[in-house]
């Protein structure tokens, strides 16, 4: 066989494997549709740019967001819009919550808050605490995190009488603390235990990335989701994604690349950067953002932020509150395999306020970059899962 067929091979076999790689990772897309969800924001708060969830009660679904006094609870029908539910919490006293960092609602009388102290609270419609779970005193040889909670972490989960708490680095463990903290914490309600959870952190900080001023100390940070089966953690600074079992004894680890953001690392910002200039590094990095699961459609979607370049006179903050400038979403099955990526035009989407609804994802236009802003109103268009 001469050379020229062996070449005509090769070259016939490297378009077949680029082929069936197309094929397997463009399978879906998310397209943008007609539709939009608007809800009225009252006078004594502002847009929310996260903590926004959906839930069930009596065949009737609901939207709710946490107030920007974070002692307020928003709930809206979904269907009509209208605001049927105004919860107002007191930060101190026999029905003091604190601050509201994350919540779950399950029904109206079973609404559970957490905040930034090892407690979490479940309250009803009126405002009143009916249960303190505190879960500072555990059951194993550990130290309780200062700061269980964090916005970024993702929200808990309850099963079978058991919560599961997300959790952050733990500082009690000084210089060991990223090769001994957990992701997170489980509190058996009826035995009233508390317990890690046997998943670590990965190497991607050490102890001296923390509090440095470098930006470095985001690389403790993740996103959770909860399929009722399985939780499913991406860290924002990892390709790598962790597919749990209940318990965290099994998990799936999976290198899942965005196509548009090819080379996410944690980012280092010299010390002598000023306050402007750190979050200007921070806005224009590549990082992932959250993920979520779809059980109507039974696919995750996790976020990406490609990196960027923003002008001079840009608002930061802003741009940090509500995403980034730049969004793609990735779409993949119960295995983590990536089924296909999405990238949407710049400040489309104030993107951290999300939903997943019977008829698709929902994303919020409210964005301040837009021109059909309004900061009276909270809007959502929805967003069609294709298959080519």
């Amino acid at each position: 066989m001469n050379m020229l067929v062996l070449y005509v091979i090769a070259f016939l076999l490297l378009l077949g494997c680029e082929s069936t790689r197309d094929v397997d990772v463009d399978r879906c897309y998310l397209r943008p549709s007609d539709q939009f969800l608007s809800f009225p924001v009252p006078d004594d708060t502002a847009l929310p740019y996260d903590r926004v969830k959906v839930f069930t009660v009596n065949n009737t679904d609901y939207l709710a967001f946490v107030g920007s006094d974070n002692l307020s609870l928003y709930i809206y029908e979904l269907g009509s819009g209208h605001l049927v539910k105004n919860i107002c919490y007191e930060a101190e006293g026999n029905d003091g919550v604190i601050g509201i960092s994350e919540f779950l609602i399950e029904d109206f009388d079973h609404i559970y808050l957490s905040a930034y102290v090892p407690v979490i609270f479940r309250t009803d419609t009126s405002g009143r605490i009916l249960q303190r779970i505190n879960y500072s005193q555990t059951t194993e040889e550990f130290p309780v995190p200062l700061r269980s909670m964090s916005r970024i972490m993702g929200p808990i989960a309850i099963l079978n009488h058991s919560i599961y708490i997300p959790s952050n680095i733990n500082p009690h463990y000084g210089n060991d603390l990223i090769e001994k903290s957990r992701v997170g914490i489980v509190v058996d309600t009826v035995n009233r235990s508390v317990s890690q959870l046997p998943l670590g952190f990965p190497p991607l900080i050490t102890y001296r990335d923390l509090g440095t001023g470098t930006g470095s100390g985001y690389g403790c940070y993740y996103s959770r989701c909860f399929d009722g089966e399985s939780f499913v953690y991406g860290f924002l600074y990892n390709d790598l994604m962790y597919k749990a079992s209940i318990d965290h004894h099994d998990v799936l680890k999976k290198e899942i690349k965005s196509q548009y953001a090819p080379n996410i690392e944690v980012f280092h910002i010299k010390g002598t950067s000023g306050f402007n200039e750190h979050l200007k590094i921070e806005a224009e990095s590549s990082v992932y953002g959250d993920c979520m699961y779809d059980p109507y459609r039974e696919v995750y979607y996790r976020f990406a932020y490609p990196s960027s370049e923003l002008e001079a006179d840009d608002s930061y903050v802003e741009i940090l509150r509500n995403g980034r400038k730049k969004l793609s979403i990735m779409i993949l099955d119960k295995d983590l395999n990536l089924l296909g990526e999405t990238l949407f035009p710049d400040f489309a989407y104030s993107s951290r306020a999300h939903f997943v609804g019977r008829n698709g994802l929902y994303l919020s236009v409210s964005h301040f970059k837009r021109d059909d802003y309004s900061e009276d109103t909270l809007r959502f268009q929805r967003l069609e899962l294709v298959y080519k």
